[in-house]
Formats: structure tokens, C-alpha cells, sequence
């Protein structure tokens, strides 16, 4: 019920066009207000204080002219069954700008739901269900059928707001393209807020009902569906943000074969393979030249190779910035402190420091993989996360002692019946002139080589990790 309220609630956004930036002028026509439409915008999605994924909205116009809107949401409510919601919609470049195609996907778990297609037909459009499962060979076509549907049609609700500034209590009803009903559903709008500030624009429908904030601008602040999901317009990098359930407990690279006592492998050798550049995750990757070219044309596409050694590290930040006391790593709370020196009693090396704080975390907190993010204060009241939880609490406890530490995303090997690697955070401290890679998640005191640190622009990174292209590891080596 609540994967369906938010895909009918992304339905109904994209219909009236407010999951884009707007700018909107008196009396502006369907083409100009779709051209002040175009760019990216991304925007958070919390289910109480839980962030639970993103959404990416993107308004453009292809190279022949076409205006096209599409939206890619992610969420996860419940480990290990990510949902993914996609929608395109392509307008023609020329008067009226009717709609050349429609699209709508839905996954579960990394497995195809749904497909819905919008296609013309005679001087309307008829819709087209793709196979719903892997192994479903033939589309179904509905005998629903849908009249003439148009740009104009599209931006109905932003023609209707700047065609003349609305005040509280002025409401239309107006049709909404819904992929899930297979149909132009009615839908009434209403303002119930006008002041200084902006507007707000509510939709009260049973499953559906939207609450829509616009400063006087018109520009969407924050968004609310069916009561539940709070979507937020931010950066890109807040919406990614490697904190989020999303990628910690749905995203994976898939590995062809098991990993046999994997924690001792000192070095790994691995071929990136599939539609995606690899370097754009690792710049310094080897291109592996163990193979044939016989086999790289195969395929087209030359294979990436990482290949990572017992205690490999990106190069150290400036020493300050690592022993800065943050509110992400308040260093300097005193509560932090006393635990830190608890931890590490009796030791007398900076390195014995670091093996104890790494077993201390480890024994402190309860992993819990669907634990909502707590700030790393909380963590003294509810000591229980995921691995970016114990990464932190580390980072935190080392600083307090003097010693320059961070935390470190990446991949780094899940074991299970279908081998993968999966999103994981660890620590890097220094000490005693000696940089050390520790895991309190897991308590290594020493990684292995499974650990993949990812690049320092994580949000960069995880945008490619979560886009539309397909990326898989072939082990080639393995030292233990």
C-alpha cells in the first residue's frame, strides 16, 4: 500500500510538472513555460526521520527539439527490496506538441514489476504493458484508449497558476495522465495558503493526496504524498547522501563467483565488466591486458581491472581537516571523550589506540541494517546502526584523542548465496606515523582486499552507481 501511494503520488507530481524547478510568468504559453522547466533537480525523501531515497527529475529538449520530462524515484522501506519508479514523457517539437511516447517502469528488489507504454494510435494513443516478470515473453495492450493529450495538457496546472495569481481558496479541477489507472484521471487543486512567503497547493485524493509548497516564484519547496513521504528539494549531494538506507541496503554489484574466506585475501584482481565505464569510479584503473583481443572485441568493450592491496588508501587529507570536530563527528564532546579514553585504556602506541577503538565500536553498538541514521551523539542514548553508524562513532572517538581519522565509503564483499559486493563504510585513522585501514563494522583491525574505497566526490559517485547503467566484477585473481 505504501510502495502504490508513493508511485501514485509521483504519477500525480509529474503530471503537473512541479517535481521541476519553475519559473513562471503571467499569461507564459505551454513552450515557455516548459523551456524555464529544463535542468536537474533532486529532491530528499524521508519517511518520518528516516532518509529513505531520492528522486531525480530532469526537463530538456532533445536534439530534435522534442521536449522531454523524465523522474527515476528510489526508495527502501524494507532492507534488501529497494523500489525503483521511472517515467518518461516525450512531447513533439512542433504545434501542438502532442505526446510521441510515454514510458512508466516499476522494480522491486532489482526485479521488473511493471512496464507501461503510452503509444499514438490513430488520432488518440493506446496503452501497452510490457512483461511484468523475467521470463514473461508478450506485451498486453488494453483496450483502454486515451484522446488527444498534449504539452498544453501536460502543464495544465502551472498554465492555470500563471495565468493569473491565485489566492487562497481558488481550486480547478483538472485532468492527470495516470500510468497506474491507465487513464486521464480528474483531479481538483486547490490553494490553501497565500502570503509573502508563497503559495500551497493541496490535492486531496483517497491514496494520493498531495500538499505542494511554492514560494511566490513558484517554485516547489517541499512536497508531501499521501501523508507519508516528505520529499525536500535539495543538492544533489544531500539527496545522495551515502547515509541513506537506499544504498545501504539495496545496492550491489553482482561478482561471478564466491569469495572463499575472503577476509584473508591480500590481494584481489577483479574485471569491471557491462554497459558502465568503470574509470569513472576508479581514474586509476588497469586495463586488463591479461586477456586476448580476440575476446575484448567480443564484446566491444575492453574490461577495467581493480586491483587493490592489503591496506590501500586514497592520499591523506590535510591533518587539521581530520582531527576538526564536526557536527557529523562532534570530537569535542565531552561524553565522546570519556568513552574514547574508556576505550583505549591501558594502551600506550597510538597504533594499540586504534586496535582497541576498532574492537570497543565493534562491541558497543548492535549492527542493524534497517536502524534509522542517528547522529553519533544518539549513539551514547541507542548504541545500534549500520556500518555507517560504527564508522562515524570511530572516526569521532579517534579524533578526541588526537589521532587524524575519517570515514571511507565504497564496496566491499558480501557473502551469500549470490556473491556480490554491497555499499559499506570503514575508517582510515592515523597514528604513529602509520596510516591504518580498520573495519569496526566487521572488526578487522587490518581490511582486506575486498574493501573498495569509493571516490572522494561520493555524491558524483553514487548518482553513477544509481543511474541506468549495469556494472558487474569477474574475480581474475586472488592472493591470500
Amino acid at each position: 500500500m505504501i510502495a502504490l501511494a508513493a508511485a501514485v503520488g509521483l504519477a500525480l507530481l509529474v503530471s503537473i510538472g512541479l517535481l521541476v524547478d519553475t519559473t513562471l510568468l503571467r499569461g507564459a504559453p505551454e513552450t515557455r513555460i516548459a523551456g524555464q522547466l529544463a535542468g536537474d533537480r533532486w529532491y530528499r525523501i524521508r519517511v518520518g526521520e528516516r532518509h529513505i531515497g531520492y528522486l531525480h527529475s530532469r526537463a530538456n529538449r532533445d536534439w530534435r527539439g522534442r521536449w522531454r520530462f523524465s523522474t527515476d524515484l528510489r526508495f527502501v522501506l524494507e532492507a534488501g527490496a529497494p523500489v525503483r519508479i521511472r517515467q518518461q514523457l516525450t512531447f513533439d517539437a512542433l504545434p501542438p506538441h502532442a505526446l510521441a511516447h510515454g514510458a512508466q517502469q516499476s522494480e522491486r528488489g532489482g526485479v521488473p514489476m511493471d512496464a507501461i507504454e503510452l503509444l499514438p494510435e490513430g488520432d488518440g494513443y493506446r496503452w501497452q504493458s510490457g512483461p511484468a516478470a523475467p521470463g514473461t515473453s508478450e506485451a498486453t495492450t488494453t483496450p483502454t484508449r486515451l484522446a488527444a493529450f498534449t504539452l498544453a495538457d501536460y502543464l495544465a496546472v502551472e498554465r492555470w497558476l500563471a495565468n493569473a495569481r491565485r489566492g487562497r481558496g481558488d481550486s480547478v479541477s483538472l485532468p492527470n495522465l495516470d500510468f497506474g489507472a491507465r487513464a486521464l484521471m480528474p483531479r481538483r487543486y486547490q490553494v490553501t495558503a497565500s502570503d509573502s512567503r508563497g503559495f500551497v497547493l493541496e490535492s486531496a485524493e483517497p491514496d494520493a493526496a498531495t500538499r505542494i509548497e511554492l514560494d511566490r516564484m513558484l517554485r516547489p519547496r517541499r512536497m508531501n504524498l499521501a501523508g507519508i513521504f516528505e520529499l525536500t528539494r535539495v543538492s544533489r549531494t544531500a539527496a545522495l547522501a551515502p547515509r541513506t538506507a537506499l544504498q545501504a541496503a539495496a545496492y550491489h554489484v553482482p561478482l561471478d563467483q564466491r569469495l572463499v574466506d575472503h577476509t584473508r585475501i591480500t590481494r584481489l584482481r577483479l574485471a569491471a565488466e557491462g554497459d558502465a565505464n568503470a574509470r569513472q569510479l576508479w581514474p586509476d584503473l588497469v586495463l586488463d591486458d591479461t586477456r586476448g583481443a580476440a575476446e575484448r572485441a567480443a564484446d566491444d568493450k575492453p574490461s577495467d581491472v581493480i586491483e587493490l592491496g592489503r591496506g590501500t588508501r586514497a592520499d591523506p587529507e590535510a591533518v587539521d581537516r581530520l582531527l576538526a570536530a564536526t557536527d557529523l563527528h562532534p570530537a569535542d564532546d565531552p561524553a565522546l571523550h570519556a568513552l574514547a579514553r574508556q576505550a583505549v585504556a591501558g594502551t600506550t602506541t597510538g597504533s594499540a589506540q586504534v586496535a582497541a577503538l576498532t574492537e570497543y565500536v565493534h562491541e558497543y553498538l548492535r549492527y542493524r541494517a534497517d536502524a534509522p541514521p542517528r547522529p553519533v551523539r544518539g549513539l551514547l542514548d541507542t548504541p545500534e546502526g549500520d556500518c555507517t553508524e560504527f564508522a562515524d562513532l570511530l572516526t569521532t572517538l579517534a579524533r578526541s584523542l588526537g589521532l587524524p581519522a575519517r570515514t571511507v565509503f565504497g564496496l566491499a564483499y558480501a557473502d551469500g548465496p549470490e556473491p556480490a559486493f554491497a555499499f559499506h563504510a570503514w575508517n582510515e585513522v592515523e597514528a604513529d606515523g602509520t596510516w591504518h585501514v580498520v573495519d569496526p563494522t566487521w572488526n578487522q583491525l587490518v581490511v582486506d582486499a575486498t574493501h573498495l574505497p569509493l571516490p572522494a566526490d561520493v555524491a558524483t559517485t553514487l548518482q553513477w552507481l544509481t543511474g541506468s547503467g549495469t556494472l558487474r566484477f569477474r574475480v581474475l585473481a586472488a592472493t591470500y
